[in-house]
């Protein structure tokens, strides 16, 4: 594409560059490809790309197993075959591609097609970061302001703002905090990212507060390093739920057709099921082949205390409130987007509650409160499909967002 057809291609910025952002990426370069109008993406992040999946950055140790096939890539569900020459373009940019350039197909292929590691997927993402010859930038996006209905986007270090058409919040936001007793933290309470920092050193009776993907992925560790380990699991199911992940789930979340006509309370009881506070079918099997001495404890997580040698949970049960000590204890209760959506944009463009935006989310999974293009794939779930948030469409993420730029 000529230098001049760039210069008129609607722009968006991107805060963080994991598999969303490298979707955006693939996609602007596929149809730059073919020549077509596109959308110019522009990517930052604070350390580098994939640096939420490697295991040098916590999050992850990098061994932890995809909770998805990675054959849903950035270029997954591509057009559905509505565009068989974009969908031949996006094929370039593949797991199955990725594997063919290095080498590597036969043996995934031999050994009857493995899971792919947190590390290895770090590993596609750049490689398709590279191929598209993406803008992306290491710098900090510290502040992100509404201007005449394009995006200001203010980097750490810069006097004046970048201006674009449009701006995309990606990654999962901040770990869901405990009541703290006093607000006085120690070593011995972790959460779903500093855990990796700190596993090597966690013994005795350890307690996980959670039963969704960050649980697992702590379990399925504790089950390759610490196969005796002595867990305690607080849920308020009372047991481990495992996630539906049959052709008719399966398939709602790779392709969201009829989704708004669904109520919305039948909408958030099939994310549910299929996606939040559940345990993958392998991790179950994983856990009940191990030698792990794991219980769980029926409740809810009301306070805790750190103290000396341990932490205190002050836990409401079916009947009581109890109370119970252990050496170490691991919050996996999940992630928030909106802390760190609302410290970026102005906070008082968000009513409350929240619930009363994340549902009206619209078609190119833009908040609905402002006059310009801001973007949130991991709120729009409950709005436009339970697989937005997650790593189930990417592709058709990228076509929503680029969407709203087609008549610029």
């Amino acid at each position: 594409m000529s230098s001049s057809n760039q210069r008129i291609s609607p722009r968006i910025a991107v805060l963080g560059c994991g598999p969303k952002s490298v979707a955006l990426h693939v996609r602007s370069a596929a149809l730059s490809n073919l020549n077509r109008k596109t959308v110019m993406v522009v990517s930052w992040d604070m350390s580098e790309p994939a640096a939420n999946w490697d295991g040098k950055y916590g999050f992850t140790d990098g061994k932890c197993k995809l909770g998805t096939s990675p054959l849903k890539d950035v270029t997954f569900p591509g057009t559905l075959g509505a565009d068989p020459e974009l969908d031949k373009e996006l094929v370039k940019f593949s797991w199955t591609s990725f594997l063919r350039c290095t080498g590597q197909m036969d043996s995934w292929v031999d050994r009857s097609y493995p899971p792919c590691t947190h590390q290895k997927w770090a590993e596609y993402l750049r490689w398709a970061l590279k191929e598209s010859k993406a803008d992306h930038r290491k710098g900090i996006i510290e502040k992100v302001e509404p201007k005449d209905g394009k995006v200001a986007v203010y980097i750490k270090g810069n006097s004046k703002p970048e201006i674009f058409d449009g701006f995309v919040f990606t990654g999962p936001g901040k770990c869901i905090p405990l009541p703290i007793v006093n607000n006085r933290r120690n070593d011995r309470l972790l959460d779903a990212k500093t855990f990796w920092e700190e596993k090597n050193r966690i013994k005795g009776k350890i307690c996980l507060i959670g039963t969704g993907e960050s649980c697992a992925a702590i379990l399925e560790s504790f089950v390759d390093s610490k196969p005796d380990a002595d867990i305690s699991v607080v849920t308020m199911f009372g047991y481990l739920p495992m996630r539906d992940e049959g052709y008719s789930a399966n398939s709602m979340f790779t392709n969201p057709t009829g989704w708004e006509e669904l109520p919305v309370e039948v909408r958030k009881t099939i994310i549910n099921r299929a996606d939040r506070g559940v345990l993958s079918p392998r991790c179950h099997s994983e856990v009940a082949a191990s030698q792990l001495q794991l219980r769980e404890i029926y409740g809810q997580v009301l306070q805790a205390q750190c103290m000396r040698n341990g932490v205190e949970l002050k836990i409401k049960a079916a009947q009581a409130v109890v109370v119970q000590k252990f050496d170490y204890v691991i919050a996996s209760i999940g992630f928030d987007i909106l802390p760190s959506l609302k410290q970026l944009l102005s906070s008082s463009r968000f009513p409350n509650p929240d619930s009363s935006i994340i549902e009206k989310i619209d078609y190119t999974l833009c908040l609905p409160q402002f006059k310009c293009n801001i973007h949130v794939p991991g709120l729009a779930g409950i709005a436009q499909g339970p697989g937005f948030p997650n790593l189930s469409c990417l592709s058709l993420a990228a076509s929503r967002i680029f969407a709203a730029y087609e008549s610029s």
